[in-house]
């Protein structure tokens, strides 16, 4: 058996170990508190470089997040996601000048169901809008097989720490030349006119359907659980383009809806009741609206919104949002401007004004 001495050598050793151990502790737990403090920092950086390429017209497809993080919190009542056939149908300076709802086009070109709940998570960090609002064309951008929950998890990261996301903005100083562009809300005025060479019925009638890859049927139902805990209301909505959509792409996104429970509005089926005419209201050939065309799908997505969802109020008359008036004043103007351009541009190809 050990003598007294023995124990004592042990416990000595013991208590010797322990503080080891604890010390070691304390080094790695403060290492990544410096890690994360770094990271914190960092991703603050990145953003105010960022903003301050935003404020000079500069842009890239992350501008996004540092976009939405200036908006007043809680003052959106609806958020628009979607890829570049939102960005081109939906106009939030239009919805505030018919209807007096605030709201954000959170839309980059090309943007995936991943993205899309990514921008998500980011805006519902400062804001509580009454509805979302999803064009569907996104939905029919497949993703690399087995790699969503991958893509979700990265994502969630670069939310974290934007840095992740940011690392590559010399990437961004090289194109700044060609990416100057002012936006209103998330909308650019695009006045471009190219009608479609050949449209024909392109919504002709057909009973079959055109599979969505289920990551992002599995993605969307991610966001509807978002919606469902945060008590917003859900819609969906497929903006004209007769390049990206048919009736079997119709008959399975009705399906999803049903399926979902949500509306769903697809205006390739209501070009007359919104005024489309594809001679003037086309940006490349069929693919996406130009300003014309958007300020037409805003009016009618303006009558589905305030029909499906009453919370939507006119805040036109609130003095917390007197700058989004003096706002569109300027939209107006600028929008004017560019409207009578169009007019001038149709009439001297030839094409009804």
């Amino acid at each position: 058996m050990p003598d007294s001495e023995g124990y004592s050598n042990m416990e000595k050793e013991t208590s010797k170990s322990i503080r080891s151990g604890g010390r070691i502790t304390l080094q790695v737990l403060a290492f990544f508190a410096c890690l994360l403090i770094l990271l914190f920092l960092a991703s603050r950086l990145f953003m105010e470089i960022t903003g301050a390429e935003a404020k000079h017209g500069y842009r890239s497809r992350n501008t996004v997040y540092w976009d939405l993080g200036q908006e007043k919190k809680n003052s959106l009542d609806l958020l628009v996601l979607g890829n570049s056939e939102a960005f081109a149908s939906f106009s939030p300076m239009e919805l505030w000048l018919g209807g007096g709802i605030p709201s954000y086009l959170a839309s980059i070109p090309g943007e995936t169901m991943v993205e899309m709940n990514s921008i998500l998570h980011a805006a519902l960090r400062r804001q509580h809008p009454k509805a979302l609002l999803i064009e569907t064309h996104a939905l029919y951008t497949d993703l690399e097989p087995g790699k969503a929950d991958e893509l979700l998890l990265q994502q969630a990261g670069q939310n974290a720490f934007q840095i992740f996301r940011l690392h590559n903005l010399w990437k961004d100083a090289i194109e700044k030349p060609k990416n100057k562009r002012r936006v209103w809300k998330g909308f650019r005025l695009m006045p471009t006119i190219r009608p479609p060479k050949q449209l024909g019925d392109y919504m002709k009638p057909d009973d079959g359907t055109e599979p969505i890859d289920p990551q992002n049927v599995r993605i969307l139902k991610k966001i509807q659980k978002i919606c469902e805990r945060r008590g917003m209301a859900l819609l969906l909505y497929s903006a004209p383009s007769p390049k990206n959509y048919n009736m079997k792409r119709h008959n399975t996104l009705a399906l999803l809806s049903e399926e979902l429970g949500v509306p769903y509005t697809d205006l390739n089926l209501k070009t007359g009741e919104v005024g489309i005419d594809w001679t003037t209201d086309s940006l490349d050939g069929g693919d996406h609206l130009n300003l014309s065309g958007a300020r037409k799908t805003t009016a009618y997505l303006q009558r589905v919104l305030q029909a499906e969802v009453p919370a939507l109020s006119d805040k036109r008359s609130d003095p917390d949002y007197s700058e989004w008036n003096g706002l569109a004043a300027r939209y107006q103007k600028r929008e004017n401007r560019m409207l009578a351009k169009m007019r001038e541009r149709a009439a001297a190809q030839g094409l009804t004004p």
